[in-house]
């Protein structure tokens, strides 16, 4: 994992994983790539396991996308209970990292 998915600023989350897909191109819909000032958009999926508490994880979220410089959505947010602990959740996050180049 590298410093833009927030390792400076998540000393309180156990990261478990991070899975980045292949990058695509986004279409308009008459399927032409999808320029702004001569760059082509792509969108990266990323998903990310970790373990923290939610006051962490909320942290982690709102830095998420000062650390990075694409935008950021969220498009799925899932925590469970760490039978292991009494603080900490289970917690998968799928990102979606809209890039111009």
């Amino acid at each position: 994992p590298g410093k833009g998915f927030g390792m400076h600023f998540h000393d309180n989350m156990e990261i478990v994983s991070i899975r980045p897909q292949l990058k695509t191109a986004l279409l308009d819909e008459d399927n032409r790539k999808i320029e702004i000032e001569g760059k082509t958009c792509h969108k990266v999926s990323v998903f990310v396991s970790m373990r923290g508490s939610y006051e962490h994880l909320i942290e982690y979220i709102e830095n998420l996308e000062d650390s990075l410089p694409v935008f950021v959505n969220i498009e799925r947010l899932k925590i469970n209970k760490d039978n292991s602990s009494i603080v900490n959740l289970n917690i998968n996050l799928e990102l979606n990292l809209y890039l111009l180049f």
